[in-house]
């Protein structure tokens, strides 16, 4: 349902050339939220994002893992 995005998602990091293993592990994360939230990418909010954040430090996965989590979202995020 989300491969699409990801996809996109893929095109603009290697447009920034971001390295192949950034390009896996950022699809991954993207993946993960989109489908956690589970609604159309034009009615992703804020708050989601603080809601799938709040998840990953909850499950208490490590700061390094929270914050490429992030990033992988904000960089998504503003190409919608």
């Amino acid at each position: 349902m989300y491969q699409s995005y990801v996809s996109q998602l893929i095109f603009e990091m290697e447009l920034r050339g971001y390295s192949p293993r950034t390009l896996h592990s950022y699809s991954k994360y993207l993946h993960r939220f989109l489908t956690l939230t589970n609604k159309p990418v034009s009615d992703i909010t804020e708050e989601d994002l603080r809601l799938y954040i709040h998840s990953l430090v909850c499950r208490k996965v490590s700061t390094s893992y929270v914050k490429s989590g992030y990033s992988s979202t904000q960089l998504f995020l503003p190409m919608f």
